[in-house]
């Protein structure tokens, strides 16, 4: 049953009067799941049999004229896959950086309250040195985030 899972990968095949390039192919808790350039397909055992009955194989040179289609669209489904994946990545760069954010600027809070209630020469020079590091901070994640944009 795995090897005929596995076979279908990177295969061309019309099943109800419709074109598919299957890009992935595996078995999920005894069910096997399809997936092609138009949908997924998920059958139990005896349905991925009847399944493989139905279907007819096509070779790259057998393809009927809207197999640039089905090209085109598989490559516009593998582009949406590489955006999700890029947009995961960001989305975890900013809710890092923006736990590190709270924190800076809880500390900032902290020594603008102490500066508040006593002026002193020690609290603000803490006060500028914590200026300084937010700042540097800032910019080491801003071009984090250009960076991260420009690999887009």
């Amino acid at each position: 049953m795995q090897k005929e899972v596995s076979e279908l990968i990177g295969k061309n095949f019309e099943y109800n009067s419709k074109q598919y390039f299957c890009t992935n192919a595996k078995v999920v808790s005894g069910m096997v799941v399809v997936i092609t350039n138009r949908q997924t397909f998920n059958f139990y055992k005896a349905e991925f049999e009847e399944f493989l009955e139905e279907i007819v194989f096509y070779s790259s040179n057998e393809l009927k004229s809207n197999s640039n289609a089905i090209i085109l669209e598989t490559n516009k489904n593998e582009a949406v896959l590489k955006n999700q994946r890029e947009n995961e990545v960001i989305t975890a760069s900013v809710i890092k950086n923006f736990s590190i954010n709270e924190q800076i600027t809880d500390k900032l809070m902290h020594v603008f309250n102490q500066l508040d209630r006593d002026p002193s020469d020690e609290v603000i020079k803490k006060a500028s040195a914590m200026v300084m590091a937010s700042n540097a901070i800032v910019s080491v994640q801003t071009s984090q985030f250009k960076l991260l944009n420009l690999k887009r």
